[in-house]
C-alpha cells in the first residue's frame, strides 16, 4: 500500500481539513436555510441597543420567513435550461450500432427508477444552489462481469463531508470523505463509527474506527492479513486501512457539482449560482421580520372610549373588599364593550341640550400608514432586487414585462445571458457523467458523446413556438426556417423520450417535400420533373421506415441510431425495391388487360350467368345489342 495514503488518513483522522473547508461548509449552510427556510432563527439578530432578549424571542414568533420563497422563484428559470431550444443530445458509436442501446438502458436506471437526465434536470440544479462544492460519486455493488454489466448510481458527499481534495490542471487527483459504519465495539455491540474513503485515479482505499482491534495495534502502522492497522495516538483509536479491488479507470470516478468559482477562494471552491442575491436576501430576513413586527403590534386602529364604574356591589377597581377579583369585571373596575353582541346604555336626558355626542364617547384611533407603507415598499424591492441581480433584468419583477417587443426581447436576452454559462457547466458535467458510466460498463471504445447548447441560446414555451410558426407560414419564409421551428417544438414535446425523438428527427430529415405545403406536395406529385424515388418515398414514407426498422430490429440493431449514410443507403435501397415491384406489378396488369377482347369477354360472362338463370337467355339477341 502506498505511504502516501496512510498518511493522508492519519492526517485527516488526527482532524486536518482542506483550507476552505469552513467556508464551504458555511457557504452550505446559509444556501440551505434561505433556500429551505428551515432554522431561520439563526441567521437573526438581535439589537442590543433597543431589544432586550425578551423582546427579541417575541419577533422571532411573530417573523414569517419569506427568503424560501424568493429563493425558489429565482432557481426556476434554471429548470429550463434542460429544455432549451436546439439542444442536440448525441449518444453513439463509430464501432456499433447496440452499444448504444445497453448504454441509454443503464443511463436510464442511474438514479434509481429514474435517468441520468432526470437526475441532471432536477437534482444537479438543486444541488448547485445549496452545496456546489458537494462532490458526486459513481459508486456500482459487485457484479459478476462474465454474466451483467456494472449499475453505477450516484453517492452525493455533502461539502461537510468532504476532508480533503486535489485538482491539478482542472483534473481531480483524489478526493477524501468522511461518513459513518456500524461495526464491532470490543464487546462486540454495534456501534457507529467513523469511516474515511479515499478515491484515487485507479483504486479506492477505506480507512475504518475498529475499537475492538485497539489492542492489536502496537506501532503505526501494522500491516495484517485485512489490510493495515493504524492507531491514532492524539485519540487512541485504531483504524484498519484497506484496499477495494481496483477499477483502473485512470481517473476519479467523482466530480463536484458546482461551476460558480469563489473568487474568495481564487476558484478554488464554488459558490451557488444566487450567490449574488444573498446578501439582499439577509437585508430582507431583517426588513420582513420589522414589518411583521409592526403589523402585529401596531397597525390596527385602537378603541378610546368613557365606561361606566364597575356596577357591583364592593367593587374597588376591580376588587372585593376580601382581595379577590370582581367576577362581574373581571378585574377592569369598569364595564367594557367586549363583543359585538354587547351594547353601553345610556338614559335618555330630559331636555335636548342635556343630550351627549356620542363621537366624544368612543373614538377609534388609527395610526399613521407611511411607516406601515414604506416597510412593505421597501420588502417587495428587496425581493424584486434579488431577481434583478441573478438576471439582470427586471422581466421576472415587473407585473407587466416591458410595453414593446424590443424591450421584452432585451430583458429575455439578459436571461439567456445569465443561464448560459450554467448551460454550458450542465452540458460538461453531463458528458463527465456519461464517459464515465460508459468506461465503468466497457462500453466506451468507438463513444461519441455531447450535449450541445445552441449558442444562440433560447427557451421558447411550446406557445411561442407555434406562434413563430404561424408568422413564419404567414409571411411565406422559406422551408427552412419553418422546418427549424418544427424541429425546436419536437424536441420540447419529446424531451423525456430521447428515443421517440431520434425517430421523429430521422423521419424528418428524409421526408421528400419537407417545408411544402399539400397544395405544393399535390402539383409535384403530377409533376413530370419530380423523380420516382421522391414520388414512391412520399405515398409509402410510414411503411418504408417501419419495415426497414423491423428488419434491422430482428438483426439485433436499431435503425435509429445509425449514421445518416447509412440510413440513406437502407431507405434508397427499399425505394429501389418499390419502384420494381411497382413497374412488375404494372406490366402483368396490362398483359391480362390486352389478352382480354371485349366481346370474348362479355360472351364468356353471359354463358357463365346461363348456368345460374332459371329463365333462359336469347344469346343471338345480346349479341345483337353488343
Amino acid at each position: 500500500m502506498d505511504e502516501l495514503i496512510i498518511k493522508k488518513f492519519v492526517e485527516i483522522a488526527e482532524g486536518y481539513r482542506h483550507p476552505n473547508y469552513k467556508r464551504t461548509c458555511d457557504k452550505a449552510d446559509t444556501y440551505k436555510k434561505l433556500y429551505t427556510g428551515e432554522d431561520m432563527n439563526s441567521l437573526m439578530r438581535r439589537f442590543d441597543m433597543r431589544e432586550d432578549t425578551e423582546r427579541f424571542e417575541q419577533r422571532l414568533l411573530i417573523t414569517q420567513h419569506i427568503t424560501s420563497t424568493v429563493m425558489r422563484n429565482l432557481a426556476k428559470p434554471q429548470y429550463k435550461i434542460p429544455r432549451a431550444n436546439n439542444i442536440q443530445r448525441i449518444i453513439t458509436f463509430a464501432n456499433s450500432n447496440t452499444k448504444d442501446d445497453q448504454l441509454e438502458k443503464i443511463l436510464g436506471k442511474f438514479w434509481g427508477k429514474k435517468s441520468l437526465d432526470k437526475y441532471m434536470a432536477t437534482r444537479w440544479i438543486e444541488l448547485n444552489n445549496v452545496d456546489p462544492n458537494l462532490f458526486l460519486v459513481l459508486e456500482w455493488a459487485a457484479f459478476d462481469n462474465t454474466k451483467e454489466k456494472a449499475s453505477p448510481y450516484p453517492y452525493e458527499v455533502y461539502s461537510k463531508n468532504v476532508m480533503d481534495f486535489k485538482y491539478i490542471n482542472e483534473t481531480l487527483e483524489y478526493l477524501v470523505t468522511f461518513g459513518t459504519v456500524e461495526v464491532l465495539d470490543e464487546y462486540k455491540q454495534k456501534i457507529l463509527t467513523e469511516k474515511y474513503t479515499y478515491y484515487g485515479k485507479n483504486q479506492t482505499f477505506t480507512c475504518t474506527e475498529m475499537p475492538e482491534l485497539l489492542n492489536q495495534a502496537r506501532e503505526i502502522p501494522v500491516e495484517i492479513a485485512d489490510g493495515w492497522l493504524v492507531l491514532i495516538l492524539k485519540r487512541n483509536k485504531t483504524f484498519l486501512i484497506q484496499e477495494i479491488i481496483p477499477h483502473n479507470l485512470g481517473f476519479v470516478p467523482a466530480e463536484r457539482i458546482g461551476w460558480n468559482r469563489d473568487i474568495q477562494t481564487d476558484g478554488v471552491t464554488m459558490i451557488s449560482p444566487l450567490d449574488d442575491a444573498i446578501p439582499i436576501l439577509m437585508k430582507l430576513v431583517k426588513a420582513n421580520s420589522e414589518l411583521d413586527l409592526t403589523m402585529a403590534l401596531h397597525a390596527f386602529p385602537q378603541k378610546v372610549q368613557y365606561s361606566k364604574k364597575c356596577p357591583a356591589d364592593n367593587c374597588v377597581g376591580g376588587n372585593l373588599p376580601d382581595g379577590s377579583t370582581c367576577p362581574r369585571c373581571h378585574g377592569d373596575g369598569v364595564e367594557v364593550h367586549k363583543t359585538a353582541q354587547d351594547v353601553i346604555n345610556l338614559n335618555m336626558p330630559d331636555t335636548k341640550e342635556e343630550l351627549i355626542d356620542l363621537d366624544n364617547i368612543i373614538r377609534y384611533v388609527s395610526p399613521p400608514v407611511d411607516l406601515v407603507k414604506f416597510q412593505d415598499v421597501y420588502v417587495q424591492r428587496l425581493a424584486a432586487w434579488c431577481k434583478e441581480a441573478i438576471y439582470n433584468t427586471e422581466v421576472f419583477s415587473k407585473k407587466e414585462i416591458s410595453e414593446t417587443a424590443t424591450g421584452k426581447n432585451i430583458d429575455l436576452q439578459n436571461v439567456y445571458d445569465a443561464l448560459y454559462p450554467m448551460a454550458d457547466a450542465y452540458s460538461e458535467f453531463w458528458k463527465f457523467m456519461v464517459t464515465t458510466i460508459a468506461k465503468i460498463v466497457s462500453l466506451d471504445k468507438g463513444l461519441v458523446c455531447d450535449f450541445i447548447f445552441s449558442k444562440d441560446f433560447k427557451m421558447k414555451s411550446l406557445s411561442d413556438l407555434y406562434m413563430d410558426l404561424k408568422l413564419a407560414a404567414d409571411s411565406r419564409a422559406d422551408s427552412f426556417i419553418k422546418d427549424t421551428i418544427s424541429e425546436d417544438i419536437a424536441r420540447i414535446m419529446y424531451h423525456d423520450n430521447p428515443v421517440e425523438l431520434s425517430k421523429i428527427l430521422t423521419k424528418k430529415m428524409f421526408f421528400p417535400f419537407s417545408g411544402k405545403t399539400q397544395e405544393e406536395i399535390n402539383l409535384s406529385l403530377e409533376s413530370e420533373n419530380v423523380p420516382e424515388e421522391i414520388k414512391t418515398l412520399y405515398f409509402n414514407y410510414g411503411w418504408i421506415f417501419d419495415e426497414i426498422a423491423s428488419e434491422e430490429a430482428q438483426k439485433g440493431n436499431n435503425f435509429w441510431t445509425f449514421e445518416r449514410n447509412e440510413q440513406k443507403k437502407l431507405i434508397d435501397a427499399k425505394i429501389a425495391t418499390l419502384i420494381v415491384k411497382n413497374k412488375e406489378a404494372k406490366k402483368q396488369t396490362q398483359a391480362e388487360d390486352s389478352s382480354d377482347i371485349p366481346y370474348e369477354k362479355f360472351k364468356k360472362n353471359i354463358e357463365t350467368m346461363l348456368k345460374t338463370q332459371e329463365k333462359p337467355i336469347d344469346l343471338a339477341q345480346k349479341e345483337e345489342e353488343i
